[in-house]
């Protein structure tokens, strides 16, 4: 194994790159400036093969030692929320990039090590665009690691699960059309009623003993009618979320609402648009994981916490695993980190040398596993 530490070669650079990107900010399939300061970043630390336009913005660099063997690719995520790096993506691009001059410097003896910097994470479309891009297939890696940071966790603690580690989610949106009417008439054909009782039954599938596992559900959004005082709603529209653990139990939740709505349909004279957004497939760690993330904690003296539960929210890298011989954990990232997706959250510079101390010793030790 490589023996190289982030305490002889500087994070100075990665430092100075999750500032950039944190100023920058770039949505779902625009990640253009990203991906051009990403690329200014890597060119400095001449990888072997530098790729970008990969599955949109995407974009790949690879340090080879021109002897034949195992690739190991290390993924994360490029694209921001509207109101910014709220989910941490600035930083864990940074953590990878961090590796480059680690790698300029320690190339590794046999294979190859790989970043890939994957565009359109949030809308669950990006992962499946660079799989299917030719451009990916010369990197196909033996191995690909996805993270993400954790708050509440100290800097550098890894958390893991055998099996699901993340969940199975999709987003919905019911449109309800009726008929707009003098609001001082009692027709029943506009969609109020329709839209409390639809909000209800989807919130009480949490609560229905008939799903074996985990099942969540979040009302995202809801509009009725216009802003006046004269005219009774003849439209309303609701956007909701739902969560599983399991596939099947997905796909239940599923038809379960589309029946709902086409029952409040029915009975109110509605005409009904049932459409479905972002759908993310769970990320599974593969059997006989566990044993191989403790040995290699265990030997870098990096706190292992073991979950009993998947995350509840859910990453597009499943399309890898489902692909691909895959492993996904979570990096702790500080004990008073605020939430992600909270208004001031901030990815802690506190993670960026433990982080890519880190992700350095699991590269290694992956390639001395893969020979």
């Amino acid at each position: 194994m490589n023996t190289a530490t982030t305490s002889t070669v500087s994070v100075d650079p990665a430092l100075s790159l999750l500032a950039r990107l944190r100023m920058f900010p770039e949505l779902a399939n625009t990640e253009k400036e990203t991906s051009a300061r990403l690329k200014h970043f890597l060119t400095e630390y001449k990888p072997t093969r530098l790729v970008d336009h990969v599955g949109g913005f995407g974009l790949l660099a690879e340090w080879g030692s021109g002897v034949k063997g195992p690739t190991v690719m290390i993924r994360v995520p490029m694209d921001a929320s509207p109101a910014g790096h709220l989910y941490g993506n600035d930083g864990h691009m940074a953590l990878a990039a961090g590796l480059a001059p680690l790698l300029q410097k320690n190339t590794p003896p046999v294979g190859s090590v790989a970043l890939l910097f994957q565009p359109a994470s949030v809308l669950g479309t990006g992962a499946r665009a660079v799989y299917l891009d030719d451009k990916f297939r010369p990197f196909k890696p033996e191995l690909i690691i996805g993270f993400r940071a954790i708050p509440g966790h100290e800097p550098g603690s890894v958390l893991f699960r055998e099996g699901d580690i993340t969940t199975a989610s999709k987003g919905l949106t019911i449109k309800l059309h009726g008929r707009g009417t003098d609001i001082s008439t009692h027709d029943d054909s506009h969609p109020l009623g329709a839209l409390i009782r639809l909000s209800e039954q989807i919130l009480d599938l949490e609560n229905d003993d008939k799903f074996e596992q985990f099942v969540q559900t979040n009302i995202a959004h809801a509009h009725l009618g216009q802003h006046d005082f004269y005219t009774a709603p003849e439209y309303a529209e609701l956007s909701a979320t739902i969560r599983a653990q399991k596939r099947r139990e997905l796909d239940k939740m599923a038809k379960r609402i589309v029946d709902y709505a086409q029952i409040a349909g029915q009975i109110h004279a509605l005409g009904i648009d049932v459409t479905w957004h972002d759908a993310f497939e769970a990320v599974k760690n593969p059997e006989g994981s566990s044993e191989w993330i403790n040995r290699w904690c265990t030997k870098n003296e990096l706190p292992l916490i073991h979950m009993e539960q998947p995350f509840r929210w859910s990453d597009d890298f499943g399309v890898f695993r489902e692909n691909l011989n895959a492993v996904y954990f979570g990096l702790g990232c500080g004990l008073s980190a605020r939430s992600m997706g909270s208004p001031d959250f901030s990815f802690p510079e506190a993670l960026i040398a433990p982080g890519i101390q880190a992700l350095w010793t699991l590269v290694n030790d992956s390639l001395d596993r893969l020979k």
